[in-house]
């Protein structure tokens, strides 16, 4: 998962912009979803995940703490980092889902290849015996008109 997949979608469940330099409550909570959502679904620092949204690791880290404990205490941020994680795990569904039709596309692709391959060598050892064929029915031809004119045949 992207870190700026996560951050869109935080900023539009929240409608704000994180990056915005304030401490009011709603922005701190979208900030500490942000954080603790990008952490759960990446292997990114603290650091990076900080830099993304202009702060440092030790605020990502309290962040990720205190909503923690908004979490177990208040139902609404509960449900809300519910929703996220819900959207979250869709989206990396419908990626995933993506992943595996390339992968099945490329066999596809790859059968398709090979099936094509086949198929001009197919062509081509048709157009040979096509050429024995007419040989063999010139050759036929001459017997046949030898054995006519011998008496052999009537």
């Amino acid at each position: 998962m992207n870190k700026k997949i996560i951050k869109r979608i935080v900023e539009e469940f929240y409608s704000l912009d994180i990056t915005t330099k304030t401490r009011e409550r709603n922005y701190v909570e979208a900030r500490a979803m942000y954080y603790k959502i990008v952490r759960d679904n990446t292997k990114l620092s603290l650091e990076v995940i900080g830099k993304s949204v202009n702060r440092n690791h030790a605020t990502v880290l309290h962040g990720i703490k205190t909503l923690s404990n908004w979490i177990d205490t208040e139902r609404t941020i509960k449900a809300r980092y519910l929703l996220l994680k819900d959207q979250i795990e869709e989206i990396k569904s419908i990626a995933s889902n993506r992943n595996l039709i390339k992968e099945v596309d490329q066999d596809l692709l790859l059968e398709y290849t090979n099936l094509n391959r086949r198929h001009k060598e197919l062509l081509k050892e048709n157009i040979n015996l096509a050429k024995d064929l007419n040989k063999l029915r010139e050759e036929h031809s001459k017997r046949e008109q030898f054995y006519s004119k011998y008496g052999f045949i009537n």
